[in-house]
């Protein structure tokens, strides 16, 4: 079931009656980009019953080995933890300046097939015409056992 609705009070009551008739009605539960916002007023127990999924920009996995390393030598080098404009920061940094590495200046058309693995966010470029290109990559993680995972 996708919930099309970002308004906090109507979302959590509807979680809660979902959550109640989940026996009758296996689901899965996908709620919208802005929820990552929102989440943390959700009961995790409801999110987890309801194979809760969301969709949000850019996610960090704390638990994948390149993003614990990050975090690692962030924390050695300026002894506090990274904020989400560290992980964005350095994403787009690595990813551009890998592209231009690879394909140099002046080779724009070849940014939709340049993939680069990152720490909480890929991209992918289309060609929006007349306005260069847009990032349409969107992060799909879930509740699963407690925790949060990405999907995709």
């Amino acid at each position: 079931m996708v919930v099309c609705s970002n308004d906090k009070v109507y979302s959590l009551d509807l979680i809660t009656k979902l959550h109640e008739i989940r026996a009758d009605y296996p689901m899965t539960l996908v709620g919208l980009p802005r929820w990552d916002k929102i989440e943390d007023y959700f009961e995790a127990d409801h999110l987890v019953n309801l194979k809760a999924h969301f969709l949000a920009p850019r996610f960090v996995d704390y638990e994948d080995p390149g993003v614990r390393k990050f975090v690692r030598i962030f924390q050695e080098r300026y002894a506090t933890d990274p904020d989400p404009l560290a992980f964005l920061g350095f994403d787009i940094g690595c990813y551009f300046l890998s592209f231009l590495r690879n394909y140099g200046s002046g080779s724009e058309d070849c940014l939709p097939g340049f993939r680069l693995r990152s720490l909480q966010t890929d991209f992918r470029f289309n060609a929006s015409p007349g306005n260069g290109y847009e990032n349409r990559y969107w992060v799909i993680y879930k509740y699963e056992d407690y925790r949060l995972r990405k999907v995709n």
